[in-house]
C-alpha cells in the first residue's frame, strides 16, 4: 500500500510540466498586486506546473485568495537587508533548480540574486514606470528617467503634476542612479517582461530598450457563468473599492461629489478599503459638507464585496492606473463604471455604454458620474477574455515557450 502510494506521488510529480519559482515580497496586504500574484499561483498549479511560492514577509491578511494557504508559501529568512535577501534567494534557487523564476518584485533584487546562477527569470512590471511621482519613485531622479520623462509627460493626465527635474540631495541621486542602472540590466536580461498595458510597453521601450508583453485578466470565470443579480440601490449609489493611498486619488472623487449632488441630490457614496489616507479623506468629506452622504466601509471581505457591487449603480475608479481589477469586477456584477483617461481597456468594453471616461479633474469626473447615474444599464459586456484562467493560459504558453528555448 505504501509502495503504491509512493508510486502515485512519483507519477504525479513526473506529470508536472514546469518547475516554476514565483517571488513576491512582501505579501502583507490584500491588494490588487497580491491578488494577481496569488491568482497566478493558483491557476498555474491547476494547469499542472510545480509552483514554489517565495517571499520574505508574509501576513495572514494577504491570504485572501481561495486555494492558497500559508503552508503553500515558503517564507525565506534573511539578515542584513538586501544583501541577506540576495544570499537567501540564491540559496533556495540552487536547491529548487527551477525552469523559470517568475518575479513580481524588485528587478534589482531579481537580477542580483540570479546573477551567474543560470536561472532564467520573467520580470513583472505591474505599473507604468512613471506611475508614482518623484517623492516615492526611486528611479525618477536618475538621468535616464529625467531624460525620457518630457517625451512621455503627455501620455497620462496625471503626469503633469510630476516635476520634470525633481530636487533631491546627493545621496538620493546616487541611489537613483545605482538602482536605475541595476533595473536597466535586470529588465534587459529577463527572458520576458510582463506588463498590464501598452502604455507601460511604450515607456519601458523608451527607458530600457525592452519589448514587454501585455497580459491582462482579473475575473473569476464563475462570475461570468453564473447569473449575478444586480439590484442597485433605493437611492443612487456610487461605490469605490481601493486601498486608501494617495495614488488612488479618492480625494478627487470626494471633491467631485458635491457637484454630483447638485444634479442628483439623493446620491450616496460608499468607499470600501483601508489605508493610510483614511483619516485625511474622512476629514476632507467633513470639510466639503458631504460626510452625511459618504460612508467609509473599511476593509470588505471577498464574500461581501460582490454584494457591494450588486447594490451599487456606478463604480468610480479615479486612480491614475493603466489597469485596475475592481472596475472589471463591478462591470461583471452589472454596475456602470467611471474611470479616468489613464485607464487602458479593450475598445469593445469602452463602447458598451456602461463605461464613462473622464479627465482626472473635479468637474469632468463629476460630469461623468452624473451621466453614468442617469444612463440606462447599457449593453451586456463580453468579459470572457478577462478571466484569471484565461490570463493563466496566456502565461502558460509564454512560460512553456521560454522553458523550451522558443521565443514567446
Amino acid at each position: 500500500m505504501i509502495v503504491s502510494e509512493r508510486r502515485q506521488q512519483v507519477e504525479a510529480s513526473a506529470a508536472k510540466r514546469l518547475r516554476i519559482a514565483m517571488l513576491c515580497t512582501p505579501l502583507v496586504t490584500a491588494g490588487g498586486a497580491e491578488r494577481q500574484f496569488l491568482e497566478e499561483v493558483r491557476s498555474l498549479r491547476a494547469l499542472g506546473h510545480d509552483v514554489t511560492v517565495l517571499t520574505f514577509r508574509l501576513s495572514d491578511e494577504a491570504l485572501f485568495v481561495d486555494g492558497v494557504v500559508r503552508e503553500d508559501i515558503d517564507v525565506l529568512r534573511a539578515r542584513g537587508g538586501w544583501g541577506g535577501q540576495i544570499l537567501a534567494l540564491r540559496s533556495v534557487l540552487r536547491r529548487l533548480r527551477p525552469h523559470l523564476l517568475v518575479s513580481h518584485t524588485s528587478p534589482e533584487l531579481t537580477w542580483l540574486a540570479t546573477r551567474g546562477s543560470g536561472v532564467r527569470y520573467v520580470q513583472y512590471h505591474n505599473s507604468p514606470p512613471f506611475y508614482i511621482g518623484e517623492a516615492a519613485n526611486p528611479y525618477m531622479a536618475s538621468r535616464r528617467y529625467r531624460r525620457v520623462f518630457p517625451s512621455v509627460r503627455g501620455g497620462a493626465a496625471g503626469y503633469a503634476a510630476f516635476a520634470v527635474a525633481p530636487r533631491m540631495g546627493p545621496r538620493r541621486r546616487i541611489e537613483a542612479e545605482l538602482r536605475t542602472a541595476l533595473k536597466h540590466r535586470a529588465l534587459r536580461d529577463a527572458v520576458a517582461v510582463i506588463v498590464p498595458s501598452e502604455r507601460t510597453v511604450r515607456e519601458l521601450r523608451l527607458l530600457h530598450g525592452v519589448e514587454a508583453t501585455v497580459v491582462r485578466g482579473c475575473l473569476p470565470a464563475s462570475v461570468l457563468s453564473e447569473s449575478v443579480p444586480h439590484a442597485g440601490a433605493a437611492s443612487p449609489l456610487v461605490l469605490s473599492v481601493c486601498r486608501l493611498d494617495a495614488v488612488k486619488r479618492v480625494d478627487l472623487l470626494l471633491r467631485a461629489f458635491p457637484l454630483v449632488l447638485r444634479e442628483v441630490p439623493g446620491a450616496r457614496l460608499d468607499i470600501a478599503g483601508k489605508g493610510p489616507e483614511r483619516e485625511r479623506l474622512e476629514s476632507l468629506a467633513r470639510t466639503l459638507g458631504i460626510d452625511g452622504r459618504v460612508r467609509f466601509l473599511g476593509y470588505v471581505p471577498e464574500d461581501a464585496l460582490w454584494e457591494c457591487y450588486a447594490g451599487a449603480d456606478v463604480f468610480a475608479a479615479p486612480a491614475m492606473a493603466d489597469f485596475n481589477i475592481a472596475p472589471y469586477e463591478a462591470l461583471a456584477a452589472g454596475c456602470k463604471a467611471v474611470w479616468t483617461t489613464e485607464m487602458e481597456t479593450d475598445p469593445s468594453i469602452e463602447a458598451s455604454g456602461r463605461v464613462f471616461v473622464a479627465a482626472p479633474e473635479e468637474e469632468a469626473f463629476a460630469r461623468a458620474l452624473v451621466d453614468a447615474l442617469r444612463a440606462p444599464s447599457g449593453a451586456a459586456i463580453d468579459l470572457s477574455g478577462m478571466t484569471w484562467d484565461g490570463r493563466a493560459r496566456k502565461l502558460d504558453a509564454i512560460y512553456e515557450g521560454l522553458a523550451s528555448g522558443v521565443a514567446a
